[in-house]
């Protein structure tokens, strides 16, 4: 691939073919963690008898001061997790999700998760004159 230079609103620059449909959960980690909640996800995978087909994609991020960013008050690793968009994804996510919330892993509200509205503040610092949910 050759360099190239442009620019144009968001969706038309970070955009690339999909040609593989797929579901896809995220999780952040605090940073300092990631190598050994990756470490674990890969333990339950193999203790396992799932058959996983795509590759776990790994990106990180500063903190930040944003309320309800993944990223809030912590340095995070991101760990993405697909499947095929036909294939019954309940139980690679749900014990993914549990080996996460070992490490204090925050959701990609954008992206599939069990957290739903149960425990939306899980991980997240608390908010000024917001209650923490029970």
């Amino acid at each position: 691939m050759s360099e190239r230079s442009y620019s144009d609103v968001s969706h038309r620059v970070f955009t690339s073919p999909r040609r593989v449909r797929f579901k896809e959960m995220e999780y952040a980690v605090p940073r300092e963690v990631g190598l050994e909640a990756l470490r674990e996800v890969r333990r339950v995978i193999d203790a396992s008898s799932w058959r996983i087909g795509f590759p776990i994609e790994i990106r990180s991020t500063p903190a930040d001061d944003i309320t309800l960013s993944t990223s809030s008050g912590r340095d995070s690793l991101y760990l993405a997790f697909h499947v095929p968009a036909k294939a019954d994804h309940a139980t690679y996510f749900a014990g993914v999700e549990e080996a996460l919330r070992g490490f204090d892993g925050r959701p990609h509200w954008g992206k599939m998760h069990t957290l739903g509205g149960r425990r939306p503040g899980q991980g997240l610092p608390p908010v000024r004159g917001v209650p923490r949910p029970a």
